[in-house]
């Protein structure tokens, strides 16, 4: 017991704790007066705020390989490759939902940008200023998470106003339906058009070789025991079977690319249509009053620590009118003989 006490003693974290709450000791009273103004006026002005309203929606993006794309492609040809989506997982949406193009098409989708300013109380003259402040304000209110578990993303949206959160809500929601179906159609247009370019040259490698076959049929229209020439025939007769396969598994993606480009079906499942909450939100009256509380007594804490310790140096400091000799000059001496 002992022990661990003198240990306590000589630890020196210990010793500055208690040196500071010693230091701090002469100023309890002021500290309790400023942390009870503190924790008035905290929990005065939460008290005084509007109530912020939530509406939330989930949903789960539909993570599926494209077997009848390039992946099929591959595997008809013997090559392997991945088949996941890496557009479709929820970090991306996660990020999409928090970008500024989402943000942009969300305020002209709810309103426009006058209504919306007027909404949360943006009064900025200049246009520029008030889109940057509009911007700040729906990043701020709109809470956007995924779950690595599930995959669930959860969009929640909170403002002063409950029918605001609501309308917010389901406009974010059918927003990202339309940029999901937007961006897997640009993505599907390429995709035909790259296959319809190398379904075109694949086109003209298959032309090629019947050329070449049938020049060499011209050309030695018998060859029987000739083992070159049956080999050589053989040859030709593979180059265009191979060229057939690859002219078809073109020729479906092709098909299946423009067959996706106009499906205009959200890949994704809705676990929860947006609903807004029936109560606002807490204010947290008590946590935050705690907390000004202790901001003001630490910062009353602070100043009077410096002041004393300021005062200190200042006494401590020698006069520039004194002088170390306490004696009187020669020039001092003389003119006390004079008033003699």
């Amino acid at each position: 017991m002992n022990r661990s006490a003198a240990s306590d003693k000589a630890n020196p974290d210990v010793l500055a704790f208690w040196s500071f709450v010693s230091a701090l000791r002469p100023y309890a009273t002021r500290l309790l007066m400023a942390a009870a103004l503190g924790a008035t006026l905290g929990a005065s002005w939460r008290l005084l705020r509007a109530p912020e309203w939530r509406a939330e929606a989930s949903f789960i993006p539909v993570i599926s390989g494209n077997a009848n794309g390039l992946a099929g492609v591959a595997a008809q040809l013997g090559f392997n490759m991945p088949t996941a989506d890496p557009m479709q997982s929820p970090a991306v949406y996660v990020e999409t939902l928090r970008s500024r193009a989402f943000l942009q098409r969300l305020i002209a989708k709810a309103g426009g940008e006058s209504a919306l300013a007027t909404s949360f109380h943006i009064t900025e003259d200049d246009e520029g200023r008030r889109l940057e402040s509009l911007l700040v304000a729906l990043r701020d209110a709109l809470d956007i998470s995924a779950d690595p578990k599930t995959n669930v993303i959860m969009l929640a949206v909170y403002t002063k106003d409950a029918a605001l959160s609501l309308r917010l809500a389901q406009h974010a929601l059918e927003l990202a339906q339309t940029m999901n179906v937007e961006r897997r159609q640009l993505r599907y247009a390429a995709e035909r058009s790259f296959a319809t370019s190398r379904r075109l040259a694949a086109d003209t490698v298959l032309a090629a070789a019947d050329v070449a076959l049938r020049n060499f049929r011209l050309a030695n229209r018998t060859f029987t025991n000739a083992p070159r020439l049956e080999s050589e025939q053989r040859r030709l007769e593979r180059e265009i079977s191979q060229a057939q396969q690859v002219v078809q598994a073109l020729r479906q993606f092709e098909e299946q690319s423009r067959l996706d480009e106009a499906r205009d079906t959200p890949m994704f499942t809705l676990v929860q249509p947006p609903f807004g909450a029936r109560i606002p939100e807490g204010r947290k009256t008590v946590l935050f009053g705690l907390l000004t509380a202790v901001l003001a007594a630490g910062a009353v804490g602070a100043f009077l620590l410096f002041r004393d310790l300021a005062r200190v140096q200042l006494s401590l400091r020698p006069s520039p009118n004194t002088t170390s000799d306490s004696r009187p000059t020669p020039l001092e001496d003389r003119e006390v003989h004079r008033a003699a």
